[in-house]
C-alpha cells in the first residue's frame, strides 16, 4: 500500500484497481482514507465488477454502514 500510495502521489498510477473492497481493507475507516487519498490526487478507486462511488464511502457515518455492509455480506455467502 505504501508503494500504491507513493505512485498515485507522483501521478505514476491514475487508479486503484481491487477485486472487492475487502482487499483494500476490511475496516471502513481505512478504505475511506484511501478513497479521500485517491480522490486527492484523481486517481480511481475501481473495483473488477464496478467503479466505486467516492461519494458513498466519504459519507457521513450514518449513510455508510450500508455501503460497506453489502460487500461485506455478499462475499460472507459466497464462501
Amino acid at each position: 500500500m505504501t508503494i500504491l500510495r507513493d505512485r498515485i502521489a507522483r501521478g505514476e498510477a491514475q487508479a486503484v484497481i481491487a477485486t472487492d473492497l475487502a482487499r483494500i481493507s476490511r475496516d471502513p475507516e481505512r478504505v475511506r482514507a484511501v478513497a479521500r487519498f485517491c480522490r486527492q490526487h484523481g486517481a480511481a478507486l475501481c473495483l473488477v465488477e464496478r467503479t466505486v462511488n467516492l461519494d458513498a464511502i466519504l459519507a457521513p457515518a450514518d449513510g455508510v454502514g450500508s455501503f460497506f455492509k453489502a460487500p461485506h455480506a455478499e462475499r460472507e455467502t459466497r464462501s
